[in-house]
């Protein structure tokens, strides 16, 4: 079979398009659910001494202002946190998030020295 030079290149185009939407998937999926971690560790902050109904009525509604099912949000956590390439740049960008709107503190390390 022989390729002609047309459907080398069509070829071509329809790898690296796939290899773009692969990446600005896993980003935008990376920011969903960094979003709604940091919201859900917001919350159950606030909501320490709640009942558990409560706080998983809570979770469940942090979820939902983010478009996610409690299903969805597990998927792309495990998805994100067991990929050695995603898995500290994911957890970097939780912590960001929590340092520019949270009192927790953005240094744990001073945390795990007391």
């Amino acid at each position: 079979m022989k390729i002609n030079y047309h459907t080398h290149y069509l070829f071509s185009f329809i790898v690296i398009a796939s290899g773009l939407v692969a990446c600005t998937s896993t980003g935008g999926r990376m920011d969903a659910v960094a979003d709604a971690y940091a919201d859900i560790l917001r919350y159950r902050d606030a909501h320490v001494r709640s009942d558990t109904m409560t706080v998983r009525a809570g979770v469940d509604s942090v979820l939902a202002s983010h478009s996610l099912t409690r299903d969805e949000f597990l998927a792309g956590f495990h998805r994100l946190a067991d990929d050695p390439a995603t898995v500290q740049p994911f957890f970097d960008q939780i912590q960001t998030r929590l340092a520019q709107t949270s009192s927790v503190p953005s240094d744990t390390s001073t945390v795990a020295n007391q």
